[in-house]
C-alpha cells in the first residue's frame, strides 16, 4: 500500500495513549467552538472575514459544524471524507473528489517533502477502513492523521480535512480532548510532520509522544477550569489570516 506501509499499520493496534473519552454529547459547546475556530480562524473566511468578534456567528462556520455532525453520523469511509473535504475546503481543486494524479506533499524547501504517487485513492480508503474498524480510538487517531498526511487523498485541503476528521472523532466519542486535538494539530504542525515521517519508518513512539504532550497541554488548561480551554481555542489564529485581511480589505 503506497505511503502506508504494512509494518507501520501493524503498529497501530499497540497504540495506547491517555485520552479522556466521556459519554458522547454532540451538543457540547466546546465541539462547536473548535469547529468554528478550525473553519474560520485557521484560514481566511470570506463570510466573516475571520473576525474574532464575528466568527462564532458565521454561516459558513455553521455549515462546516453541521457537516462534521453529519459525517460523525455516517461513520468513516470514502463518503465521509468527501463530505468533510467539501465542507472544509470548498475552494480547493476538485472539491469533494479524490485526487487522480500525483501531488507534491510539503513545502518545496522541506527535506521531508515528497511526491504522493498516482493511485486509486478510493480503493486505498476501502483498505484503510478495514484497519480503522479493527482499531480502538487511540489507533484510529493515529491512522487518520497518517492517512491524511502520507496518502494525501485530495489535491488540496488535506490538512483541513484531517482536522475535520479529528472533530468528527470528538463528536463521535464525546471527547473534548479530541476536539482540542483537532486544533493542536495545526498549532504543532512541525512537530507532527516529524512524528508522521518517523511512523512511516515504523517508529511509533514519536507519534505516541506527540499525542501524550497534546493531552498534557489539554489537562493543564482543563485544571484551570473550562473557561481556560475555551479561551485557548478562542485566541488561536493562523498568522496568514492577517495577510488575507489586508489583501481583501
Amino acid at each position: 500500500m503506497y505511503g502506508l506501509p504494512t509494518e507501520s499499520l501493524a503498529l497501530l493496534s499497540r497504540a495506547h495513549v491517555s485520552i479522556d473519552v466521556p459519554d458522547a454529547d454532540r451538543n457540547d459547546p466546546f465541539h462547536q467552538l473548535c469547529s468554528r475556530v478550525a473553519n474560520c480562524r485557521f484560514r481566511y473566511c470570506p463570510e466573516c472575514r475571520s473576525d474574532p468578534a464575528e466568527f462564532l456567528k458565521c454561516r459558513r462556520g455553521a455549515s462546516f459544524a453541521k457537516a462534521c455532525q453529519k459525517a460523525a453520523a455516517r461513520g468513516f469511509g470514502a463518503p465521509q471524507l468527501r463530505i468533510l473535504h467539501s465542507a472544509a475546503a470548498p475552494d480547493a481543486a476538485r472539491c469533494g473528489n479524490f485526487r487522480i494524479d500525483r501531488v507534491w506533499v510539503g513545502r518545496s524547501e522541506d527535506p521531508r517533502a515528497f511526491i504522493a504517487s498516482r493511485i486509486d485513492v478510493e480503493a486505498h480508503i476501502r483498505d484503510i477502513k478495514k484497519h480503522h474498524d479493527r482499531l480502538h480510538v487511540q489507533g484510529r487517531i493515529i491512522l487518520l492523521i497518517y492517512m491524511m498526511t502520507m496518502l494525501h487523498p485530495f489535491e488540496d485541503g488535506n490538512g483541513r480535512t484531517m482536522r475535520a476528521l479529528m472533530l468528527v472523532l470528538g463528536l463521535d466519542s464525546g471527547s473534548q480532548y479530541l476536539s482540542f486535538l483537532a486544533l493542536y494539530l495545526k498549532v504543532s504542525q512541525s512537530e507532527l510532520v516529524v512524528a508522521v515521517n518517523l511512523l512511516a519508518d515504523s517508529q511509533l513512539q514519536p507519534m505516541l509522544g506527540f499525542l501524550e504532550r497534546s493531552h498534557e497541554v489539554y489537562l493543564a488548561l482543563a485544571r484551570d477550569g473550562v473557561s481556560a480551554v475555551h479561551e485557548w481555542a478562542m485566541a488561536l489564529k493562523d498568522e496568514k489570516i492577517v495577510e488575507e485581511i489586508v489583501r481583501y480589505g
